[in-house]
């Protein structure tokens, strides 16, 4: 029996979870919904309260305190434009960063950290040493 692979113009999802991995370990204040919320609202702009509970609610988290949360770790913060439609929020810089390093992570245009710059680097577990092999084959594959 003869194997092929099939072609496929795009296969950045199958570092998803290592990728995910790299922004959970970096940014321990945010769960893995956090960061998933983070990256649904990345392209959003300004958005309102109701609209924040609704997509959050969608992923199935029901944490009434969220938004005040990522306030606080600085990921949102109040829009001050004029909207006439009430308080919005939008991402911090930090917030947008996290998100635009992910992006570039997935697509092979930056390599993620596996030294001493990467929180796993030095936590002693055997399954960040594990993370951090698979983050390195994946940097060679990509060619970032």
């Amino acid at each position: 029996m003869t194997y092929t692979r099939s072609a496929r113009e795009h296969d950045f999802l199958k570092y998803i979870r290592i990728v995910m991995k790299w922004a959970k370990a970096n940014n321990p204040a945010l769960s893995k919904g956090d960061i998933e919320l983070l990256l649904y609202l990345y392209p959003k702009g300004p958005f309102t309260k109701y609209y924040f509970k609704e997509f959050y609610k969608t992923l199935g988290l029901y944490q009434s305190k969220a938004l005040d949360k990522l306030r606080i770790e600085g990921y949102v913060e109040d829009f001050l434009g004029y909207t006439g439609t009430g308080r919005k929020y939008v991402l911090t810089h930090k917030a947008k960063l996290l998100c635009s390093r992910m992006h570039k992570m997935l697509l092979g245009l930056e390599e993620i950290p596996t030294t001493s710059s990467n929180k796993m680097y030095d936590s002693g577990k055997a399954i960040d040493k594990a993370y951090l092999k698979v983050m390195e084959s994946m940097n060679k594959e990509k060619g970032a």
